[in-house]
């Protein structure tokens, strides 16, 4: 089993398969990369809660070159919180 960690549109109601299936390959499987511009990021199906959250916090402060303030901007969460989240790792 793959987890799948989306952000999903303000405006969307009800998520389709549709939507889903356009961050899976045909295959089913996951795809590579974790920096693409979809908001794709693969979790293994083993990974905690808390390394689920490393994992997305990792590859927002990645997608947004280690800055700080556009990665807590992408995550939806304040500077300070993404701050204390980093400093607890």
């Amino acid at each position: 089993m793959t987890r799948l960690a989306v952000r999903i549109p303000e405006d969307m109601r009800e998520v389709s398969v549709e939507y889903l299936q356009k961050f899976l390959t045909s295959g089913g499987e996951k795809q590579p990369s974790i920096t693409s511009e979809s908001g794709f990021v693969p979790i293994p199906s083993s990974a905690s809660l808390a390394e689920a959250e490393n994992i997305i916090i990792d590859a927002a402060l990645k997608r947004n070159n280690f800055n700080r303030k556009a990665a807590a901007s992408q995550l939806g969460i304040g500077e300070r919180t993404l701050r204390r989240k980093l400093n607890d790792k």
